[in-house]
């Protein structure tokens, strides 16, 4: 279908063009129920599921018979040629490299450096391979000027086809196309290797690209210098706590892998004490899954000090087995995966991409670069992923994580080279708060394109974040070169806009050294992330913001916040930073929060999760009584209402206790919803082979009249059900159909947060119906699917685009969108919301860009971090022993 033909998206209903684009017969949205909307949702992304598992099958096979640019017909002997050698260079790498570099035709060479398929060690070995031939003898082919080219501004975009290859490869080839730490010498060609450590000495990016959470990027870092070397003090972190087990089909993944790279001595511990050990287990179904969970736990428990307490708390995401701090948190993910590879395939930020698997750590070649250099490359799936899609979206807290351990994001220049803005024609995203509208802001003053202030390329970027930086400066610090502008477009006085002091700046006191052994005590801005990110980006999560998804300049006044904490100007409170609910990046979580430390106690633990779950019994109990008309004591015993007990976290001393009990969560959904989902589930077992069973009844009645004293609430549209997660559908990934009714249901629960709402679900008129519809929509427009008839077919299938349509397109999007003006009457006068959130149409250029520095171009190329004199040269001497002596490529003996 012809983008161009689709009839205009309205502001109110953006997901359901994205639903239902290219539908035949057209779909009048505005009439649809919550049910059929929910209903609808399901099986677009179930189709979408399928047409993408499709599409990367066929893209798969066609990469491994040749390499070819998407053309028809039978492969010519040059793509067969070039297959088979990006086939052979992993394993003969010595050799096949030399041989390639002195005798390969150019017309062979190009296609052979450009495929997703050559696996990273050969892409780096061939670069480096390329800089020691032209020091030696002076080479310089255009070819050879190709791979100079790709060894700057394309190698991580390079990195990034590449990982779009190894996701449509079979799972059983997947891990092939991972690095191990111990091919150090071949991932990090320049690095320092003893038999103590690994350093990378790192360079700075290029200026093309745009560079953010950058400030305490370190110029080296130091990391283990083998596989061996790690599990010695993985098992002293750890305390051996997992001695003895079995590693098959398990691996350690992400932030405390890292952590144990970086801690190279016993001095290092602390900085990673409070690191939680994340498990995923593979390669299994279900029932294997569970005999792994208990084989962990006895190993888990065997190993314990019998002094020490321990328990188990489950929630619908995770398993977490605990003990008495120190001793670390082991959280077991529940979700299916098919390799180490796609375990690492679904994290979010780069550095995190790694794992330890008993014997190995290995990692993507994403997060490689990301150790080697420092950032992670963005793309838009830190955006708009899903723990249930390729990569799983980032959120704020854990991008202020690794920016505190040194790691920015980077935003390369073939992504911002897509884009072209036309600043009149940005505007606030809408969101499901509907009431969170400016009067008077958005309406008619934005989102018309003029053609009169419109910039491409990183100087956009640039714009928007000073945009953003600006206004953080202007809410805590105080006065900014735009704030003159600000109070002439809003017709306010000098007075009214408190100039040269922020209005919203609160201080307390802090406790630091003073540098001689004592403390001092000092004030420090105390800044509030939802005061600068919007109280109302989107009510729809509970907590009231949408975070990363929310624009690039809400986004950026995060990096703002970050530059300025940096700088020592101010505090984040990071308890205002909204937590999600772990791999589930479209609900924030609000399950009970517990102090991990040395006053951790398991009684404090135990009385928040038995709260959360009453307070979850209170709000139905509320909703019943009121249905019913009339009222009862309120006690705290759900017997008498509810056919079982209300349990959306458990905790027990033991696993058997675990797996006895389900978690059930109090729900009101739709009654053609309910029927959906029940044939469903029966079509689940059909296919399984497994009996129709108690296991498999997601939604079931939450009143038995055998066992209950009070009446059963009224029968409606919609109904009171339990939703209840029982031992086979928690592992998410194992069937699409139970992930995506599951998700839905997730939307459906954060609906109903308070009791007068729970209580209207049960019979709402049309009207209501479709109001709530268009609550979820919003809901759902976080995870966003592409429309597949947006993206040409050719490029569908073409092996290793990037940015490909999708990426372009969701880019553009993403940066359009401004955040959304909020009324500040709860604080001072309103005329500070006008000075605060006020936007001004021009201003010199010459506050956000400098031509020589912001315009400059590197060629790609990351430049050298100024050292010391004579630094630069130990280092290369240094690195081309280390070359020779470490049985590295032959050719750098002739160096």
């Amino acid at each position: 279908m012809n983008p161009d033909s689709e009839p205009p998206s309205t502001d109110t209903e953006p997901p359901l063009r994205r639903l239902f684009y290219g539908v035949n017969p057209p779909v009048y949205l505005p009439s649809l129920t919550c049910a059929e909307f929910s209903i609808a949702q399901v099986e677009a992304h179930l189709k979408h599921r399928k047409a993408h598992t499709a599409i990367g099958d066929n893209e798969h096979e066609e990469a491994v018979s040749f390499i070819g640019g998407g053309k028809k017909g039978p492969p010519t002997l040059a793509q067969l040629a070039t297959a088979r050698i990006v086939s052979t260079l992993r394993y003969d790498m010595k050799d096949g490299v030399r041989v390639l570099v002195q005798s390969c035709p150019e017309k062979l060479l190009r296609p052979i450096l450009e495929s997703p398929r050559l696996h990273y060690i050969a892409f780096r070995t061939l670069l480096h391979t390329h800089d020691a031939a032209q020091s030696s003898q002076g080479i310089e082919t255009s070819a050879w000027a190709h791979v100079q080219r790709l060894a700057g501004e394309d190698v991580d975009s390079w990195v990034l086809r590449n990982e779009k290859f190894i996701r449509q490869m079979p799972p059983a080839h997947q891990n092939s196309m991972l690095v191990s730490l111990d091919e150090a010498a071949e991932i990090w060609p320049d690095a320092e290797i003893t038999s103590e450590r690994i350093t990378l000495w790192r360079r700075k990016p290029p200026r093309e690209a745009f560079t953010c959470f950058d400030e305490l990027r370190a110029r080296k870092i130091e990391l283990q210098p083998s596989s061996k070397k790690f599990g010695q003090t993985f098992k002293r972190l750890t305390n051996g706590i997992f001695e003895g087990l079995n590693w098959n089909n398990v691996v350690i993944g992400g932030g405390m892998v890292l952590a144990t790279m970086q801690c190279l001595s016993e001095e290092d511990d602390k900085a990673c004490i409070d690191s939680d050990i994340d498990l995923w287990i593979h390669g299994l179904n279900p029932e294997e899954a569970n005999k792994k969970v208990r084989e962990i736990y006895n190993v888990w428990w065997r190993n314990l000090n019998p002094e020490r307490n321990f328990y188990v708390m489950k929630n619908a995401k995770t398993l977490t087995l605990m003990s008495d701090y120190p001793e670390r948190r082991i959280q077991i993910i529940l979700k299916m995966t098919r390799s180490e590879a796609e375990v690492l395939l679904n994290f979010d930020l780069d550095p995190c991409a790694m794992c330890w698997n008993g014997k190995e750590v290995r990692m993507l070649p994403r997060c490689a670069r990301a150790l080697e250099t420092g950032y992670t490359v963005f793309t838009m799936d830190l955006v708009y992923g899903h723990h249930l899609g390729d990569r799983r979206a980032t959120q704020e807290m854990r991008v202020l994580k690794y920016a505190s351990r040194g790691f920015g994001i980077l935003i390369p220049a073939s992504l911002m080279n897509t884009l072209t803005v036309d600043f009149d024609a940005r505007k606030p995203k809408v969101s499901s708060c509907h009431e969170s509208h400016f009067p008077g802001r958005s309406g008619g003053r934005y989102g018309k394109p003029r053609g009169e202030i419109v910039y491409s390329g990183k100087k956009a970027v640039k714009r928007i974040a000073f945009l953003a930086q600006d206004m953080v400066h202007r809410f805590y610090l105080g006065s900014t070169p735009l704030s003159a502008l600000i109070r002439a477009e809003e017709d306010l006085s000098d007075e009214e806009s408190d100039d040269g002091q922020p209005p919203y700046g609160s201080e307390e006191l802090i406790e630091e050294s003073d540098g001689e052994g004592g403390v001092r005590t000092r004030r420090v801005i105390k800044a509030i992330v939802s005061n600068v990110n919007g109280r109302k980006q989107s009510i729809g999560q509970p907590g009231g913001r949408e975070g990363v998804g929310a624009g690039f300049e809400v986004f950026m006044r995060m990096a703002a916040l970050f530059k300025y904490e940096a700088e020592d100007r101010l505090r984040i409170d990071r308890d205002t930073l909204c937590s999600l609910a772990y791999d589930d990046p479209d609900t924030y979580d609000d399950t009970p929060r517990y102090l991990w430390g040395p006053d951790f106690k398991f009684e404090n633990l135990s009385d928040e999760i038995n709260a959360h779950n009453n307070s979850l019994f209170a709000n139905l109990r509320e909703a019943i009584e009121e249905l019913l008309g009339y009222d009862s004591p309120h006690g705290r015993d759900w017997k008498g209402y509810l056919s079982r007990r209300i349990r959306r976290v458990m905790f027990a001393d033991n696993i058997d206790e675990i797996f006895q009990k389900q978690i059930t969560i109090p729900i009101c959904v739709p009654a053609a919803l309910e029927e959906y989902i029940e044939n469903t589930m029966r079509d689940v077992c059909d296919e399984h082979g497994m009996p129709w069973s108690d296991e498999f009844k997601v939604l079931i009645p939450i009143h038995n009249r055998n066992t209950t004293t009070r009446p059963a609430p009224p029968v409606g549209r919609w109904n009171y059900r339990y939703w209840v997660i029982g031992n086979i559908t928690m592992w998410a990934k194992w069937d699409p159909r139970i992930d995506e009714i599951f998700e839905v249901l997730w939307s459906i629960f954060h609906m109903e947060t308070r009791p007068r709402n729970f209580a209207y679900r049960c019979d709402p008129d049309e009207e209501e119906d479709r109001l709530l519809a268009k609550t979820l929509a919003a809901k759902f427009d976080q995870r966003i699917i592409p429309a597949s008839s947006l993206i040409p077919q050719v490029e569908q299938i073409a092996p290793g685009s990037w940015p490909d349509a999708r990426e372009k397109e969701l880019f553009r999007e993403w940066m359009m969108c401004f955040p959304q003006p909020e009324s500040r009457t709860y604080s001072y006068e309103t005329h500070h919301t006008h000075y605060i959130e006020g936007r001004v149409r021009t201003f010199a250029e010459e506050l956000w860009w400098n031509e020589e520095v912001d315009g400059a171009s590197d060629g790609g190329n990351w430049a050298e971090w100024e050292t010391p004199s004579g630094g630069l040269e130990v280092r290369q001497m240094d690195k081309k022993r280390k070359r020779v002596d470490s049985g590295g490529l032959e050719g750098m003996v002739a160096e």
